[in-house]
């Protein structure tokens, strides 16, 4: 279902169909980092800099790269 989005271009609705496939063990990015604030395994200065550099690392990269 995600690779046939990425192809169609409709990546506005991955977050949605890996939140519906949650009881399959999918999560977002942002699930996963607040789970690991939830168990003290990372603080939350750590989730914020992983998310920011998530995003920003995520959004330099482009096909060709």
């Amino acid at each position: 279902a995600v690779g046939n989005m990425i192809r169609e271009n409709k990546i506005h609705q991955i977050a949605t169909v890996i939140e519906t496939g949650a009881i399959y063990g999918m999560q977002t990015m942002a699930k996963s980092i607040e789970s690991l604030v939830a168990k003290d395994w990372i603080t939350r200065h750590e989730a914020s800099e992983s998310l920011h550099g998530f995003f920003r690392d995520s959004s330099d990269k482009s096909p060709g790269k």
